[in-house]
């Protein structure tokens, strides 16, 4: 329903769909006034997720879900 774009949030992450327990990977969908607020929030709590970590998911996000998928 695109009318409850403005409305919406959704977070997400690797750990249980990918099985990277562990990598802390994950990611937010929102309005930019949430998503500014959520960063603000984050950059106090937080350090950055570690380029490995990040080109991991992203591999795990963009391949394929089917056993004996292609690797990355």
């Amino acid at each position: 329903m695109p009318e409850l774009a403005d409305r919406c949030v959704v977070i997400n992450g690797v750990a249980k769909t990918y099985a990277m327990t562990g990598w802390r990977v994950g990611w937010m969908i929102s309005p930019p006034d949430v998503t500014e607020a959520a960063a603000n929030l984050q950059s106090h709590a937080t350090s950055n997720v570690s380029n490995v970590s990040q080109r991991a998911a992203l591999a795990a996000v963009t391949g394929d879900l089917g056993a004996g998928g292609r690797h990355a």
